[in-house]
């Protein structure tokens, strides 16, 4: 049906990151089941205007992700308004991990598949720690919820938040004071990604052929475009066709990371409850109350019991 209805191309975006799951729905060869008709993925918001004011340009490594955050650091700014109270915290964690990770340790540490390569986490965990001594997060965030996180960009006072693409709506509505933008994280070829939603026709459908219009609709070049526009991540269309300038980069992004082949998905997704601990964890680095090895080894511990229990 995808063929008739012109899908074969527009599907060539999710297939890579749908075609992955067997039937289990762990990763595998088995069969596409839905259709996404959009993407999500964390991304670095920045503040252009206060880039601009301090000459400074968006980094490409790493290592000038960190000198951008030096420079902000010298004139006594908090670089990145962060929450550990709450999930942005184990975002940024897992972004780290990922600058560690590859394509065989997403798919090993998603699907349960082998003992965990526990490097990257040890590497996300010392690093962020690094960067609150650093003063890149402020170890006030421990006490800080998305919300918190999100009104202390909005307001100018940090000038980068790293967070889930779902928020380029709320900041093109609420922020009139100075120019957004955002970037990749830097370094990285893989992400917290996912699909959105997915379109499904059951066998048993009655009424497939309505069905298969809606999802022609959804992934119709108008619908997609008004997507992009209103700062969501448009998967069928070019970015250039994007007229918002947030909405477009957003969706050059998402491009970059499905030809990288990048969707590193979220790091709770492997095992039930997982969320819970690695957000306590993440709160303990940032508030220096646990060590990097001991907050590595509880996540292990977690892991490694799901993984027996599943075998």
């Amino acid at each position: 049906m995808g063929e008739e209805r012109g899908w074969t191309k527009v599907l060539s975006v999710p297939q890579q990151a749908l075609g992955r799951y067997d039937e289990r729905g762990i990763f595998g060869t088995g069969p596409l089941v839905g259709v996404p008709n959009y993407g999500e993925y964390v991304t670095v918001f920045y503040n252009k205007d206060i880039f601009a004011a301090n000459n400074l340009q968006v980094p490409t490594s790493l290592a000038e992700f960190e000198a951008v955050m030096d420079a902000f650091v010298k004139k006594g700014i908090t670089p990145i308004a962060e929450a550990a109270n709450d999930y942005p915290a184990v975002h940024l964690w897992y972004e780290l991990a990922l600058s560690k990770s590859d394509h065989a340790w997403v798919e090993n540490f998603q699907g349960l598949k082998a003992p965990l390569d526990t490097q990257p986490f040890l590497f996300a965990s010392q690093k962020l720690q690094e960067w609150v001594d650093k003063g890149y997060v402020s170890k006030d965030a421990t006490g800080l919820t998305a919300s918190d996180m999100v009104a202390q960009f909005e307001a100018g006072k940090s000038p980068i938040v790293v967070t889930g693409t779902w928020y380029a709506g709320e900041f093109g509505a609420k922020i009139a004071n100075f120019k957004l933008g955002n970037f990749l994280f830097p370094g990285n070829s893989i992400h917290p990604a996912s699909t959105g939603n997915i379109w499904v026709v059951p066998k048993s459908a009655k009424s497939k052929d309505l069905a298969y219009d809606f999802i022609d609709i959804t992934l119709g070049k108008d619908s997609q475009v008004s997507l992009g526009n209103a700062g969501g991540v448009a998967l069928t269309v070019d970015a250039s066709e994007i007229s918002d300038p947030v909405g477009s980069e957003l969706t050059r992004g998402a491009n970059a990371i499905t030809v990288a082949n990048g969707l590193g998905y979220y790091p709770d997704w492997p095992v039930a409850g997982y969320y819970e601990v690695i957000r306590q964890k993440v709160q303990a680095l940032v508030g220096g109350t646990i060590t990097p090895e001991a907050a590595v080894d509880e996540l292990t511990q977690t892991y490694n019991d799901a993984q027996a229990e599943a075998r």
